[in-house]
Parts: C-alpha cells; structure tokens; sequence
C-alpha cells in the first residue's frame, strides 16, 4: 500500500492542505523549524490509527486556523485499488470511513486489510519517523517490532 494523496480540513496549524502526487518510493518532507514537518508526520499517523482518546497525553492537534478536525488519505494498493481513507473525531479512534473507488463502503476491517501486518508502534519507528524516533533506538527494541519486522521479512502475517 502507498500514499498518494493527502487532504487536511483541520489539523494543527493547517485547514484545506491538499498534497498531490506523492511518489511511489520514499517522500521527504523539509521545511524550516515551526513549518509543519511534525504536525503533517502526526495527521497521516492519525488518519491510518485514530485520534488519541482523552486519557492519552498525546497532542491531538486541534484545528488552529478553521476547518473540521480531520481529513483523509488516498491509499493505492499493489494490485493499484485506490481507496479513500476519511476520519475525523469519535469514539475508539474517530469515525473511520474507508471507500474504495467503486461504491463499496467499509470500516475497520477494510483498514486492518490495507495495513496488513502493521500496527502504530511498526509505523511510527520503521515507515513514518521523526527526529524524536531517531534520537531514541530504543523504541526499535521492542517485541512487538521486532516479531512483525521478522514476520513481514517471512511473509507471514504474525495477526
């Protein structure tokens, strides 16, 4: 599965951000201290694994300049399906919406399908990392990392 687009309503510093034709192979985002970097890595973390419930210490990063908390992502799969990926604030995570190009609506279940073996931990410190996850090896010496990057090396989905 790869991301191609991205849309944010409202997220953190930005409100109606659309970003077209990501490539295929790695994207870089730069900018200057205080452009975004962080808060882009934080919308494209919670639009694949859900906003942050209240107990969590998280930032959530509420709409600072207008626009309704959230967006969506365009995910492509290898055999090219397009599906659009669209939350925004809810119980367990936010309301999910996952459509595929064709009329076809699912939730949850449609999602864990394109993540395959990834979860949030295998994300934030392997696919999407800041410089906090490059400061800190330690979060790669987990078991859960550890048994889903040997599973995915077996092609085995360890679910």
């Amino acid at each position: 599965m790869r991301l191609t687009r991205l849309y944010i309503n409202g997220f953190g510093r930005f409100h109606d951000l659309r970003i077209d034709g990501l490539s295929p192979g790695l994207t870089v985002f730069l900018g200057r201290n205080e452009s975004g970097k962080t808060t882009l890595l934080n919308f494209i973390r919670t639009m694949l694994f859900g906003f942050p419930d209240g107990r969590s210490n998280e930032n959530p990063f509420p709409p600072l300049v207008g626009g309704r908390h959230g967006g969506n992502l365009t995910l492509v799969t290898a055999d090219e399906e397009t599906f659009l990926l669209e939350r925004y604030p809810g119980p367990r995570g936010g309301r999910l919406n996952v459509t595929k190009t064709d009329p076809s609506q699912g939730g949850t279940d449609r999602l864990g399908h394109l993540l395959g073996p990834s979860n949030k931990t295998l994300f934030r410190n392997v696919y999407a990392f800041s410089l906090s996850e490059l400061q800190d090896f330690d979060t790669l010496d987990t078991d859960a990392v550890r048994e889903t990057l040997y599973s995915a090396g077996a092609g085995v989905n360890p679910q």
